[in-house]
């Protein structure tokens, strides 16, 4: 039998890359797209860049789901990290004029756990 690298279809470094670049470019996406000055990221979701604020956490989650790192910690960290997303795009906050009510304790508490834990991610394992 011969021994042959196994090349893998996708380079989880390009991957990362994307990933990093999407998320980089949400801010600034949907403030220009959203045609009115935000108070938050997250108010987007009232105005015309909701379908992109909501489609790229999703592609953001997918990525996360996808990554298995490392370590079992990583892949625990990447799955979290997404159900957190898709919780971020699919429960809107308060908006400015707008009651705040349940809704928007959920999206806060997933939004901070996302974040987290992507800090986590571009402090601990990625500097490896």
């Amino acid at each position: 039998m011969e021994d042959r690298k196994i090349s893998a279809v996708f380079d989880y470094r390009g991957l990362r890359l994307l990933m990093g670049v999407i998320a980089l470019a949400l801010p600034v996406i949907v403030s220009v797209l959203a045609g009115t000055p935000l108070s938050s990221i997250s108010a987007s979701y009232y105005s015309d860049a909701r379908d992109i604020f909501v489609g790229l956490l999703f592609v953001v989650g997918s990525f996360l789901f996808a990554y298995n790192g490392h370590t079992e910690t990583e892949s625990l960290a990447g799955k979290a990290a997404a159900g957190a997303a898709l919780v971020v795009a699919t429960f809107p906050t308060g908006c400015d004029g707008c009651r705040t009510g349940g809704a928007s304790i959920v999206h806060y508490t997933a939004a901070a756990v996302l974040f987290a834990i992507l800090a986590f991610f571009c402090f601990v394992p990625f500097r490896r």
